[in-house]
């Protein structure tokens, strides 16, 4: 985890970062933000140097960045989140909206609807490789995998990736099927969202349904960026977000 030196009149951010990453995912725009604000970039559970002792949902998330504040004696704090932690972000705001000055979105994985589909290839994975091991269709199991996990708008290696940690299996599993549409306009805390034009993970479309979900939102998006915006156009980043926190 990182913290900077708390100094008294500056805002502070929570920095939240996607799924596999840590808090050094941030370390390119903490060198640009520390100095205009006042930072705390955890590692989240079950990444970089924050173990599991049980798997998680989206709640737990949002409980464990609430405990930071308390820990660190914050009363609020700007939260931003890119992808999953985006995710995160969102469902702090969402359970804990006293906590949250502001919120910033950046390409965050919120969105996860299920067609008919999508909901049998969940049920499947969840079998997997016990149905996909009978004789008949063990060589079905590498193609159905692939059409679940694209389905799901995530890479099979994410999860295989994972390794032997089953309770990093597990929170993976449950956050994939949370889907937060129907809870965003529980959201009334002033709300930035940033976004890559070309982002193929989580597409500008959803951007857009999140911004039209959040009444009290506003929506930028860098056309040339990918799915890391922040990185992809990081001094712009940085003047947005700084005029989006410091505006009235």
């Amino acid at each position: 985890m990182f913290i900077s030196k708390i100094r008294k009149g500056l805002p502070l951010l929570i920095l939240l970062h996607g799924w596999e990453g840590s808090w050094q995912s941030w370390t390119p725009a903490i060198e640009l933000l520390k100095r205009d604000f006042s930072l705390i970039v955890p590692d989240l559970p079950g990444f970089g140097k924050n173990k599991l002792s049980k798997p998680l949902a989206l709640a737990d998330y949002a409980k464990f960045v609430a405990n930071l504040l308390k820990i660190q004696k914050i009363k609020k704090a700007v939260i931003i989140g890119h992808s999953f932690g985006g995710a995160v972000a969102a469902k702090t705001a969402i359970d804990y909206p006293q906590l949250v000055s502001k919120l910033i979105l950046v390409d965050a994985a919120l969105i996860r609807k299920k067609s008919v589909l999508k909901k049998f290839f969940i049920a499947a994975a969840h079998c997997g490789r016990n149905f996909f091991s009978l004789p008949a269709v063990n060589l079905l199991f590498p193609l159905a995998r692939r059409l679940f996990y694209s389905l799901s708008r995530m890479d099979d290696s994410d999860y295989f990736r994972i390794g032997e940690d089953s309770f990093l299996k597990l929170t993976f599993s449950r956050i994939v099927e949370e889907d937060l549409t129907f809870q965003l306009n529980l959201i009334k805390t002033s709300t930035f969202i940033i976004w890559g034009g070309k982002d193929k993970e989580t597409p500008l479309k959803e951007g857009k349904e999140i911004h039209r979900a959040i009444k009290n939102s506003k929506l930028l998006f860098f056309p040339g960026a990918g799915h890391f915006s922040y990185l992809d156009d990081l001094p712009k980043f940085c003047s947005e977000i700084k005029k989006f926190i410091y505006a009235p």
